[in-house]
């Protein structure tokens, strides 16, 4: 079939063994093991030590900018000098050039609640396939194509193209690297080179400007701090759903500006489902909207939000339209909820914080914490009800200026005069004035100027066609006859 000589409709025997072509079905299979080395490399969430799943992950750099993935608590035994171990001192165990403990790197994995780990900026799931890296002066993981600004988006901090350690690379596997589970021959080669060495940045210079990355509703700083006995320090960040519930939205941020939840306690939880704040008496029984009565739901909108998600922000209440200061955080979906109470927002960071809402434990009988938590702080950093109100008194200035301007200086003529020719307010017509209108009234008003005038060119109107309107009666007489 157009191989070599051949013209015929058909794949000949030659074709098909691979002597003019590779048709066979084992042609894969044949060329996978010519390869010369193995392909196989250790999952991107394990140890390469252990084979088994990290729970501590240090990095171990190497000189051709790959690095391997450890667990703390096997590679610091392995490195330290035992006497059943001697040949282990401070030695890689699998590239088997010089590793101190200080060599390691610290990485920041980031995690879904359910465990899988996950790329921060794009929340793209790691794989097999996926191409990982980490940053050395920071230890934050990434996908490859998240990085490509030169900078971490996490920290906003600038890194140069040394910093960057390949994790994770399936597409550029092309000889026995480290990647592998192997020595690289490449390294091999270049023992007797110096290596350029980079020394992890301890303290890096933050800049004081606001980083262009930062979003205006979450920037990573304190939206609502949650602080306990047992809990550390730590911060949530919430968006809320301008266009879905407005009114909602309106009374939480005039609640939050009066500093109605400053100091406020979480009076309700009941792990995996919510927890509830918003009453600024701490009973589960007070909180008034910002209008001071209760106000009608949101959730019968077409727009209306739903909860079908972990960290879900809505409004409590005792019924339909008894909506007041208190709200919950949900810690799963809840369907059921939907067309029950009004979803106003949704959590965008602070996941560990709600992860440790809801691992606090509850006094025995109750649905209350058994120590106190509480609000600190709620910091608003958009309001789009204030940049309407601005947008709104300007318009309505501006319309007031262009208002009296025309008012003075584009009065319409003959504005003040009826269909009728009559002025309003007055028994003068517009045509004793010299003004006649454009409708009905105007053949009236020449009428009644002639009228006044005595007829038409001195000619009284009654007597212009009285001959030819009187109407004869009778025979007649009969003097023709």
């Amino acid at each position: 079939m157009g191989h070599g000589n051949s013209n015929k409709l058909y794949i000949t025997h030659a074709e098909h063994t691979g002597e003019l072509g590779q048709h066979s079905a084992s042609v894969g299979y044949r060329s996978k093991a010519s390869i010369p080395h193995a392909r196989t490399q250790t999952p991107f969430d394990c140890c390469a030590l252990s084979f088994q799943p990290f729970e501590h992950p240090v990095c171990a750099r190497n000189k051709d900018g790959t690095g391997f993935v450890f667990d703390l608590v096997n590679i610091i035994p392995w490195l330290k000098q035992v006497v059943s171990r001697p040949q282990h001192n401070n030695t890689n165990p699998i590239t088997k050039e010089p590793l101190t403990p200080d060599d390691l790197i610290a990485l920041h994995y980031s995690r879904k609640p359910s465990g899988e780990i996950h790329d921060p900026i794009s929340f793209k799931p790691f794989s097999e396939h996926s191409h990982i890296v980490a940053i050395a002066t920071t230890g934050n993981v990434f996908l490859a194509e998240s990085i490509k600004g030169g900078k971490d988006l996490l920290e906003d901090n600038k890194f140069s193209k040394e910093d960057v350690i390949t994790l994770q690379n399936p597409h550029g596997i092309t000889e026995p690297t480290a990647l592998t589970g192997a020595a690289s021959a490449a390294v091999e080669a270049k023992k007797d080179e110096k290596p350029k060495v980079v020394q992890p940045k301890s303290v890096v210079e933050t800049k004081k400007s606001v980083p262009w990355n930062i979003s205006p509703y979450s920037s990573g700083a304190t939206g609502a701090s949650f602080t306990s006995t047992s809990v550390d320090p730590h911060t949530q960040s919430t968006k809320l759903l301008w266009d879905e519930a407005p009114k909602t939205c309106y009374n939480f941020l005039m609640l939050a500006k009066a500093g109605k939840y400053d100091n406020c306690l979480f009076h309700r939880l009941v792990p995996g489902f919510m927890i509830q704040t918003g009453d600024p008496t701490g009973t589960g029984a007070g909180g008034e909207s910002h209008w001071g009565i209760p106000f009608r739901d949101e959730y019968d909108s077409k727009a209306a939000a739903k909860h079908d998600s972990r960290g879900i922000v809505a409004m409590a209440n005792k019924g339909a339209g008894t909506n007041g200061s208190q709200f919950y955080i949900t810690f799963r979906a809840t369907p059921h909820l939907d067309n029950k109470h009004t979803v106003f927002g949704k959590l965008v960071g602070g996941e560990d914080v709600l992860d440790a809402l809801e691992k606090l434990a509850v006094k025995q009988g109750t649905e209350r914490p058994a120590k106190p938590v509480r609000i600190t702080e709620v910091v608003i950093y958009q309001d789009p009800f204030e940049d309407y109100k601005a947008r709104l008194a300007k318009k309505l200035a501006r319309r007031a200026e262009s208002g009296e301007d025309t008012a003075k200086s584009h009065k319409k003529p003959a504005d003040d005069i009826n269909w009728f020719g009559v002025k309003v307010g007055s028994g003068d017509t517009a045509a004793t004035e010299g003004r006649t209108g454009k409708g009905v009234g105007r053949y009236l008003g020449v009428k009644r100027q002639l009228e006044e005038q005595g007829g038409y060119g001195g000619v009284p109107i009654g007597a212009v066609d009285d001959s030819k309107k009187k109407r004869r009666t009778g025979f007649g007489n009969f003097d023709s006859w």
